[in-house]
């Protein structure tokens, strides 16, 4: 990745806050090997989907400021969607208005 790559956005954040665990579905293996999100009904009917669980969280997040002020637990959510994505995420939305938004 170059300096200049902005990195990846989590839009909405807060709308996901909840005391349940969370998931991120990021896989959909069959028989054979699929590259691509299959839109075939038959294929996907043979799909496993995958999670990666992760805990909930209740606290607020802040409307500004970084990423590592969140709860320990949305930080954990931040940094696992970066693990399956091999991407890293620099803003995280945490409101409506274009200044609630965390970043690295």
């Amino acid at each position: 990745m170059a300096d200049s790559d902005p990195g990846l956005a989590i839009a909405e954040q807060d709308h996901i806050r909840s005391e349940k665990s969370d998931g991120i579905a990021y896989e959909h293996p069959s028989e054979g090997r699929i590259d691509a999100f299959p839109w075939d009904h038959e294929i996907l009917a043979e799909c496993k989907t995958i999670y990666k669980s992760f805990k909930g969280w209740t606290e607020e997040l802040p409307h500004g400021g970084k990423i590592s002020d969140m709860s320990k637990n949305a930080q954990a959510y931040v940094d696992g969607v970066e693990e399956i994505l091999g991407f890293p995420v620099s803003m995280v939305g945490t409101g409506v208005n274009r200044q609630d938004a965390l970043f690295r």
